[in-house]
Protein backbone atom coordinates (compact mmCIF):
# COMPACT_ATOMS: atom_id res chain seq x y z
CA UNK A 1 0.00 0.00 0.00
CA UNK A 2 1.28 3.58 -1.03
CA UNK A 3 1.86 6.36 1.48
CA UNK A 4 -1.01 8.02 -0.20
CA UNK A 5 -3.46 5.31 0.37
CA UNK A 6 -1.84 5.06 4.22
CA UNK A 7 -2.79 8.77 4.50
CA UNK A 8 -6.22 8.42 3.67
CA UNK A 9 -6.83 5.53 5.97
CA UNK A 10 -5.20 7.08 8.59
CA UNK A 11 -7.50 10.03 8.73
CA UNK A 12 -11.11 10.12 9.60
CA UNK A 13 -13.89 11.23 7.27
CA UNK A 14 -14.92 14.86 7.17
CA UNK A 15 -18.92 15.71 7.23
CA UNK A 16 -19.99 18.34 5.15
CA UNK A 17 -23.61 19.92 5.01
CA UNK A 18 -24.87 19.42 1.78
CA UNK A 19 -26.05 23.03 1.63
CA UNK A 20 -22.73 24.23 2.08
CA UNK A 21 -21.86 22.00 -1.36
CA UNK A 22 -24.57 23.50 -3.31
CA UNK A 23 -23.25 27.16 -3.80
CA UNK A 24 -19.87 25.97 -5.47
CA UNK A 25 -21.20 22.83 -6.94
CA UNK A 26 -23.97 25.02 -8.76
CA UNK A 27 -21.12 27.41 -9.57
CA UNK A 28 -19.28 24.87 -11.61
CA UNK A 29 -22.34 23.05 -13.46
CA UNK A 30 -25.80 24.23 -14.70
CA UNK A 31 -26.53 20.57 -16.22
CA UNK A 32 -30.47 19.55 -15.68
CA UNK A 33 -31.25 16.49 -13.62
CA UNK A 34 -33.80 14.05 -14.11
CA UNK A 35 -36.90 14.06 -13.29
CA UNK A 36 -37.80 11.68 -9.40
CA UNK A 37 -41.52 11.15 -10.42
CA UNK A 38 -42.94 9.89 -6.88
CA UNK A 39 -46.76 10.39 -7.13
CA UNK A 40 -48.33 9.49 -3.46
CA UNK A 41 -51.66 9.73 -4.94
CA UNK A 42 -51.17 6.58 -6.64
CA UNK A 43 -53.35 4.43 -4.79
CA UNK A 44 -52.73 0.65 -4.56
CA UNK A 45 -54.58 -1.37 -6.41
CA UNK A 46 -55.91 -4.94 -5.11
CA UNK A 47 -55.56 -6.68 -8.45
CA UNK A 48 -51.73 -5.55 -8.80
CA UNK A 49 -50.52 -6.74 -5.56
CA UNK A 50 -47.32 -7.92 -7.32
CA UNK A 51 -47.09 -3.98 -8.65
CA UNK A 52 -43.97 -1.97 -6.51
CA UNK A 53 -44.90 1.04 -7.83
CA UNK A 54 -47.43 1.99 -5.12
CA UNK A 55 -44.67 1.16 -2.34
CA UNK A 56 -42.15 3.25 -3.99
CA UNK A 57 -45.09 6.14 -3.80
CA UNK A 58 -45.30 5.45 -0.09
CA UNK A 59 -41.98 5.06 0.24
CA UNK A 60 -40.32 4.85 3.92
CA UNK A 61 -43.17 3.57 6.22
CA UNK A 62 -42.97 2.55 9.96
CA UNK A 63 -45.26 -0.25 8.37
CA UNK A 64 -44.43 -4.62 8.10
CA UNK A 65 -46.95 -4.06 5.42
CA UNK A 66 -44.53 -1.81 3.27
CA UNK A 67 -41.43 -3.15 0.97
CA UNK A 68 -39.44 0.20 2.00
CA UNK A 69 -39.55 -0.72 5.53
CA UNK A 70 -38.57 1.87 7.90
CA UNK A 71 -35.93 0.86 10.90
CA UNK A 72 -34.26 -1.40 8.50
CA UNK A 73 -31.50 -2.09 6.74
CA UNK A 74 -32.46 -2.14 2.70
CA UNK A 75 -30.36 -2.60 -0.13
CA UNK A 76 -29.95 -1.62 -3.25
CA UNK A 77 -28.21 -3.68 -6.41
CA UNK A 78 -27.25 -3.67 -10.23
CA UNK A 79 -27.03 -6.73 -12.10
CA UNK A 80 -23.78 -6.56 -13.23
CA UNK A 81 -22.88 -5.51 -17.14
CA UNK A 82 -19.72 -6.77 -19.57
CA UNK A 83 -18.60 -2.94 -19.00
CA UNK A 84 -18.93 -1.96 -15.14
CA UNK A 85 -17.13 1.36 -16.44
CA UNK A 86 -20.36 2.54 -17.32
CA UNK A 87 -21.14 6.24 -15.26
CA UNK A 88 -24.79 5.47 -15.61
CA UNK A 89 -25.31 2.32 -13.93
CA UNK A 90 -24.85 4.54 -10.89
CA UNK A 91 -27.56 7.25 -12.08
CA UNK A 92 -29.65 4.66 -13.03
CA UNK A 93 -28.86 2.71 -9.59
CA UNK A 94 -29.04 5.94 -7.05
CA UNK A 95 -32.49 7.35 -8.42
CA UNK A 96 -34.67 4.89 -6.08
CA UNK A 97 -32.89 5.46 -3.03
CA UNK A 98 -32.21 9.52 -4.01
CA UNK A 99 -36.12 9.55 -4.77
CA UNK A 100 -37.16 7.87 -0.92
CA UNK A 101 -34.15 10.33 0.52
CA UNK A 102 -36.17 13.54 -0.90
CA UNK A 103 -39.15 12.32 -0.28
CA UNK A 104 -38.22 11.85 3.15
CA UNK A 105 -37.16 15.24 3.39
CA UNK A 106 -40.12 17.25 2.17
CA UNK A 107 -42.25 15.12 4.80
CA UNK A 108 -40.17 16.06 7.35
CA UNK A 109 -40.21 19.59 6.43
CA UNK A 110 -43.43 20.11 6.67
CA UNK A 111 -43.86 18.30 10.41
CA UNK A 112 -40.79 18.99 12.25
CA UNK A 113 -40.31 22.37 14.06
CA UNK A 114 -36.36 22.30 13.92
CA UNK A 115 -34.92 23.10 10.97
CA UNK A 116 -31.31 22.69 11.25
CA UNK A 117 -31.25 19.12 12.99
CA UNK A 118 -29.27 16.69 10.61
CA UNK A 119 -31.99 13.46 9.88
CA UNK A 120 -30.01 12.44 6.73
CA UNK A 121 -26.40 11.04 6.87
CA UNK A 122 -24.70 10.17 3.31
CA UNK A 123 -21.11 8.11 3.55
CA UNK A 124 -20.42 7.67 -0.21
CA UNK A 125 -16.97 7.02 -2.37
CA UNK A 126 -15.34 10.30 -2.96
CA UNK A 127 -15.81 10.48 -6.47
CA UNK A 128 -19.58 8.78 -6.21
CA UNK A 129 -21.71 11.82 -7.18
CA UNK A 130 -25.21 10.44 -7.26
CA UNK A 131 -26.12 11.92 -4.15
CA UNK A 132 -24.10 15.12 -4.07
CA UNK A 133 -26.04 18.59 -3.52
CA UNK A 134 -27.17 19.36 -6.73
CA UNK A 135 -28.56 16.40 -7.67
CA UNK A 136 -30.55 16.39 -4.36
CA UNK A 137 -31.51 19.50 -5.13
CA UNK A 138 -33.18 18.69 -8.72
CA UNK A 139 -34.71 15.77 -6.63
CA UNK A 140 -36.07 18.05 -4.22
CA UNK A 141 -37.61 20.50 -6.96
CA UNK A 142 -38.81 18.21 -9.28
CA UNK A 143 -40.42 15.89 -6.76
CA UNK A 144 -42.50 18.71 -5.14
CA UNK A 145 -43.31 19.86 -8.91
CA UNK A 146 -44.56 16.63 -9.86
CA UNK A 147 -46.83 15.89 -6.64
CA UNK A 148 -50.31 16.72 -6.28
CA UNK A 149 -50.78 16.61 -2.83
CA UNK A 150 -47.98 18.84 -1.79
CA UNK A 151 -47.54 21.90 -1.50
CA UNK A 152 -44.87 22.76 -3.86
CA UNK A 153 -41.67 24.17 -2.57
CA UNK A 154 -40.18 27.40 -3.27
CA UNK A 155 -35.88 26.95 -4.35
CA UNK A 156 -35.32 28.42 -1.07
CA UNK A 157 -37.11 26.28 0.92
CA UNK A 158 -35.52 23.62 -0.97
CA UNK A 159 -32.55 24.00 -0.03
CA UNK A 160 -33.13 24.80 3.37
CA UNK A 161 -34.13 20.93 3.63
CA UNK A 162 -30.20 20.23 2.41
CA UNK A 163 -29.76 21.71 6.55
CA UNK A 164 -30.84 18.15 7.46
CA UNK A 165 -28.40 16.54 5.14
CA UNK A 166 -24.90 15.86 6.43
CA UNK A 167 -22.20 14.09 3.69
CA UNK A 168 -19.31 11.89 4.52
CA UNK A 169 -16.95 11.54 1.43
CA UNK A 170 -14.47 9.04 1.74
CA UNK A 171 -11.48 6.85 0.16
CA UNK A 172 -11.50 3.92 1.53
CA UNK A 173 -13.12 1.60 3.69
CA UNK A 174 -11.35 2.52 6.62
CA UNK A 175 -12.70 5.76 6.71
CA UNK A 176 -16.23 4.52 5.61
CA UNK A 177 -16.04 2.28 8.83
CA UNK A 178 -15.06 5.83 11.00
CA UNK A 179 -17.86 7.85 9.35
CA UNK A 180 -20.55 5.16 10.30
CA UNK A 181 -19.29 4.90 13.81
CA UNK A 182 -19.27 8.57 14.17
CA UNK A 183 -23.12 8.35 12.93
CA UNK A 184 -23.99 6.08 15.16
CA UNK A 185 -22.77 7.90 17.99
CA UNK A 186 -24.49 10.82 17.03
CA UNK A 187 -28.02 9.45 16.68
CA UNK A 188 -27.32 7.47 20.17
CA UNK A 189 -26.97 11.66 21.29
CA UNK A 190 -29.84 12.55 19.40
CA UNK A 191 -31.87 14.85 22.91
CA UNK A 192 -35.02 12.23 23.00
CA UNK A 193 -34.42 9.53 24.08
CA UNK A 194 -34.67 6.61 22.41
CA UNK A 195 -38.23 5.57 23.17
CA UNK A 196 -39.07 8.68 22.49
CA UNK A 197 -37.62 8.93 18.88
CA UNK A 198 -40.24 9.04 16.10
CA UNK A 199 -41.17 6.83 13.28
CA UNK A 200 -38.23 7.42 10.37
CA UNK A 201 -36.57 9.76 12.44
CA UNK A 202 -33.10 9.51 10.54
CA UNK A 203 -31.85 7.96 6.97
CA UNK A 204 -28.69 6.69 6.80
CA UNK A 205 -27.10 5.99 3.57
CA UNK A 206 -23.86 4.79 2.57
CA UNK A 207 -22.93 4.25 -1.20
CA UNK A 208 -19.94 1.98 -2.56
CA UNK A 209 -19.56 -0.35 0.56
CA UNK A 210 -19.23 -3.52 -1.16
CA UNK A 211 -16.19 -1.71 -4.05
CA UNK A 212 -14.61 -0.35 -0.48
CA UNK A 213 -14.76 -4.12 0.81
CA UNK A 214 -12.94 -5.02 -2.83
CA UNK A 215 -10.49 -2.23 -2.21
CA UNK A 216 -9.09 -3.92 0.82
CA UNK A 217 -9.32 -7.25 -0.77
CA UNK A 218 -6.85 -6.16 -3.68
CA UNK A 219 -4.54 -3.75 -1.53
CA UNK A 220 -4.53 -6.69 1.94
CA UNK A 221 -6.47 -10.35 1.73
CA UNK A 222 -9.71 -11.91 1.41
CA UNK A 223 -9.97 -12.60 4.91
CA UNK A 224 -9.36 -8.69 5.91
CA UNK A 225 -11.81 -7.47 3.37
CA UNK A 226 -14.66 -10.00 4.32
CA UNK A 227 -14.18 -8.80 7.96
CA UNK A 228 -14.13 -5.00 7.49
CA UNK A 229 -16.75 -5.38 5.69
CA UNK A 230 -19.01 -7.73 8.20
CA UNK A 231 -18.25 -5.24 10.91
CA UNK A 232 -19.42 -2.33 9.24
CA UNK A 233 -22.49 -4.45 8.47
CA UNK A 234 -22.97 -5.25 12.07
CA UNK A 235 -22.80 -1.43 13.17
CA UNK A 236 -25.38 -0.41 10.74
CA UNK A 237 -27.56 -3.52 11.86
CA UNK A 238 -27.48 -2.86 15.35
CA UNK A 239 -28.40 1.36 14.69
CA UNK A 240 -31.80 -0.07 13.15
CA UNK A 241 -32.70 -1.95 15.98
CA UNK A 242 -30.80 -0.62 19.15
CA UNK A 243 -33.51 2.92 18.41
CA UNK A 244 -37.14 3.12 19.12
CA UNK A 245 -39.01 1.32 16.25
CA UNK A 246 -38.16 2.28 12.82
CA UNK A 247 -36.30 5.38 13.89
CA UNK A 248 -33.79 5.08 11.64
CA UNK A 249 -32.82 3.42 8.25
CA UNK A 250 -30.35 2.52 6.53
CA UNK A 251 -30.03 2.68 2.73
CA UNK A 252 -27.23 0.65 1.24
CA UNK A 253 -26.72 1.28 -2.71
CA UNK A 254 -24.17 -1.43 -3.40
CA UNK A 255 -22.24 -0.34 -6.72
CA UNK A 256 -19.90 -3.47 -7.64
CA UNK A 257 -23.37 -5.69 -9.19
CA UNK A 258 -24.37 -8.42 -8.76
CA UNK A 259 -24.29 -11.49 -11.05
CA UNK A 260 -21.73 -13.96 -12.84
CA UNK A 261 -19.87 -11.79 -15.39
CA UNK A 262 -16.55 -11.68 -13.06
CA UNK A 263 -13.87 -13.29 -15.50
CA UNK A 264 -11.81 -9.85 -15.20
CA UNK A 265 -13.09 -9.48 -11.42
CA UNK A 266 -11.16 -12.94 -10.62
CA UNK A 267 -8.10 -11.58 -12.43
CA UNK A 268 -8.22 -8.59 -10.24
CA UNK A 269 -8.09 -10.00 -7.15
CA UNK A 270 -5.13 -12.87 -7.58
CA UNK A 271 -2.80 -10.19 -7.46
CA UNK A 272 -4.54 -9.64 -3.77
CA UNK A 273 -5.23 -12.63 -2.27
CA UNK A 274 -7.31 -14.94 -3.43
CA UNK A 275 -11.36 -14.48 -2.11
CA UNK A 276 -14.20 -17.45 -2.70
CA UNK A 277 -15.03 -16.41 -6.42
CA UNK A 278 -17.17 -19.68 -6.90
CA UNK A 279 -19.58 -21.07 -4.87
CA UNK A 280 -19.39 -24.35 -2.85
CA UNK A 281 -21.65 -26.95 -3.76
CA UNK A 282 -25.10 -26.45 -2.98
CA UNK A 283 -24.69 -23.64 -2.46
CA UNK A 284 -26.20 -21.35 -5.74
CA UNK A 285 -29.47 -23.26 -4.27
CA UNK A 286 -29.86 -20.39 -2.01
CA UNK A 287 -33.64 -19.59 -3.21
CA UNK A 288 -32.56 -16.21 -4.57
CA UNK A 289 -32.83 -15.29 -7.91
CA UNK A 290 -34.23 -12.72 -10.21
CA UNK A 291 -36.77 -13.13 -12.40
CA UNK A 292 -35.10 -11.15 -15.17
CA UNK A 293 -31.49 -12.34 -15.14
CA UNK A 294 -29.98 -14.50 -17.39
CA UNK A 295 -31.14 -18.37 -16.74
CA UNK A 296 -31.41 -18.21 -13.22
CA UNK A 297 -27.13 -17.41 -12.79
CA UNK A 298 -26.43 -17.00 -9.46
CA UNK A 299 -26.45 -13.31 -8.56
CA UNK A 300 -24.23 -14.11 -5.82
CA UNK A 301 -21.08 -15.56 -6.91
CA UNK A 302 -18.56 -13.84 -4.68
CA UNK A 303 -17.86 -14.36 -0.55
CA UNK A 304 -17.99 -9.97 -0.66
CA UNK A 305 -21.40 -10.03 -1.80
CA UNK A 306 -22.78 -12.97 0.00
CA UNK A 307 -21.56 -11.35 3.27
CA UNK A 308 -23.31 -8.16 2.32
CA UNK A 309 -26.79 -9.44 0.82
CA UNK A 310 -26.81 -11.44 4.84
CA UNK A 311 -27.17 -7.97 6.23
CA UNK A 312 -29.82 -6.77 4.35
CA UNK A 313 -33.32 -7.34 5.26
CA UNK A 314 -34.78 -6.26 2.23
CA UNK A 315 -32.50 -6.75 -1.28
CA UNK A 316 -33.65 -4.44 -4.42
CA UNK A 317 -32.40 -5.18 -7.59
CA UNK A 318 -32.18 -2.93 -10.73
CA UNK A 319 -31.53 -3.93 -14.36
CA UNK A 320 -32.27 -2.42 -18.02
CA UNK A 321 -34.50 -4.50 -19.97
CA UNK A 322 -34.17 -2.44 -23.61
CA UNK A 323 -35.21 1.04 -22.54
CA UNK A 324 -36.71 0.59 -19.38
CA UNK A 325 -35.68 0.65 -16.29
CA UNK A 326 -37.07 -2.90 -13.69
CA UNK A 327 -37.01 -2.82 -10.40
CA UNK A 328 -37.36 -5.99 -8.32
CA UNK A 329 -37.58 -7.28 -4.73
CA UNK A 330 -34.86 -10.35 -4.58
CA UNK A 331 -35.25 -10.30 -0.79
CA UNK A 332 -38.02 -9.69 1.92
CA UNK A 333 -37.01 -10.99 5.47
CA UNK A 334 -39.04 -9.00 7.04
CA UNK A 335 -42.06 -8.94 4.67
CA UNK A 336 -43.86 -10.83 1.71
CA UNK A 337 -42.36 -8.01 -0.79
CA UNK A 338 -40.26 -10.74 -2.45
CA UNK A 339 -41.04 -10.85 -5.87
CA UNK A 340 -42.69 -7.46 -6.61
CA UNK A 341 -41.64 -5.46 -9.59
CA UNK A 342 -42.20 -2.56 -11.77
CA UNK A 343 -40.93 -0.71 -14.69
CA UNK A 344 -40.33 2.26 -12.64
CA UNK A 345 -41.09 5.24 -15.49
CA UNK A 346 -39.78 7.98 -13.70
CA UNK A 347 -36.22 7.02 -14.46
Amino acid sequence: MDSTSDLHAAEPALPTLARKLLLSDEASSSSRQSADDIDSSHPPHPTESWNLYADINAGLQASRGSVFRAGSVIGFSRLRSKSNENTEDDEYLSQLPRALLTAHLIRQAQTLNSPSSITVYIVHPATFNAFSPRRLLASLLNTTKTTTNRQSFTRDAAIACLDRVQLFPVFDLNAASQAIHEISSAVASLPASRESLPPNKAIVLVAGLDTLAEGVVRTSNAARGAAALTTALRTLTHLTRTTSPAAVSVLLVNTSGLGTTTATVNANYASGGSIAMQDEPGSRENGIRSAFGANGASLFPSLLVRILDQGLDTHILVSTKGSGVVVEVIKDRLGEGIGKWCVWESI
